[in-house]
This record gives structure tokens, C-alpha cells and sequence, in this order.
């Protein structure tokens, strides 16, 4: 963008000879601390100023001025959104990831935790020791966390944990006719 500067955030001033100069400069730091730059228009010294920013005008539109020494240069939206923390899922257990404000900055929203099996991180994991599962039988098996500690909404969320749905009356009766027997 002709004219204009992002302003604030800069992970990197250097002198360079020319825009290619700035665009390796850029690549080599890589996204972490390059997500766009600026430089300037002129030279007078046979050099020209290259800033580099972890920020992005996509991230931070209202940071964008003009400036009539300067060029901007930025990374497209979509590549971008693949840098995004939350495109590769660290929030467990059902958790929905938000971005902070910084591209390596999030959060989990964790979903309502099975008393027995706490969550144990921000990140909505939780300690699977505790948790057992038997075998299946015509697809139904049990699940547990401790001797009858679960409530009906607990063991709906500890079916989830393991991707399954609690068991309607007849999915439990085909599984005993085809030989699941528990006590509990």
C-alpha cells in the first residue's frame, strides 16, 4: 500500500539496499516476528529503512496511517488465518479456542467438566488416569470414572470425552442378548 505505514509493534529496523533486500529480511525472521513491513520511499545514503512488525493491517486496522515516505507491505487474510493458534486445536475435550490479540495469544472455553475428571490446564485437558472404558459390546461399552461418582449430565460429558453418546435402552438390550453383562 502506497503511502502508508503500520505503526507500532516493530520487531526490527534495519538499513537495507532495496525492497528485495527487505522482503528476505522479512522471510528469514518469519512469522513470529514478520507478518508485514515497511519501507521507506528514498534513500539518502544508498540505503533505505526496513521495519518489520509482528502485526498485520488485517490485525490491527486502526494502526494503519498514512505516510507519504513510506510503502506498506502485508500478508493476505488467508495466510494469516492459517498461522492462527486455533487452526490447530489446542483446546481439548470439546474446548472452543479464541484468539487473543497477538497471532500466538489464545484461550479455551472449556465445556462444563465432569466433576470426577477436573480439568487440569487451561487448555481443557484432563487426567485420563482416573478413566477406564471396557470393551465393546455391539458398540456399547462403559465408561467410568470412579466407582458411582457420575451424574446423569457427568456421564453424558464423559461419553463425549471418548466421542460417544450415552445408550438408549435398546442399544443396552441388544449388547446383553449379544453378551454384555455388568454389574454397575
Amino acid at each position: 500500500m502506497a503511502d502508508m505505514v503500520l505503526v507500532g509493534d516493530l520487531t526490527s529496523t534495519r538499513k537495507v539496499k532495496d525492497i528485495f533486500e527487505c522482503v528476505f529480511h522479512c522471510l528469514e525472521h518469519g512469522p513470529s516476528a514478520c507478518l508485514s513491513f515497511n519501507i521507506a520511499k528514498t534513500s539518502h545514503d544508498g540505503f533505505y529503512s526496513c521495519e518489520l512488525s509482528d502485526s498485520e493491517r488485517c490485525l490491527d486496522p486502526q494502526r494503519m496511517q498514512g505516510n507519504p515516505s513510506f510503502d506498506y507491505f502485508g500478508t493476505s487474510t488467508e495466510f494469516i488465518s492459517s498461522l492462527s493458534t486455533c487452526n490447530n486445536s489446542p483446546c481439548r475435550n470439546g474446548g472452543t479456542c479464541t484468539l487473543g490479540s497477538r497471532m500466538d495469544e489464545f484461550s479455551c472455553r472449556c465445556l462444563p467438566e465432569v466433576i470426577v475428571l477436573p480439568f487440569i490446564d487451561d487448555k481443557c485437558n484432563v487426567d485420563t488416569n482416573i478413566m477406564g472404558k471396557t470393551l465393546p459390546t455391539e458398540r456399547v461399552f462403559q465408561t467410568y470414572a470412579g466407582r458411582y461418582k457420575l451424574t446423569f449430565y457427568d456421564a453424558k460429558r464423559l461419553c463425549a470425552l471418548h466421542g460417544a453418546m450415552l445408550a438408549t435402552y435398546s442399544q443396552l438390550h441388544k449388547a446383553w442378548q449379544a453378551g454384555l453383562e455388568r454389574c454397575a
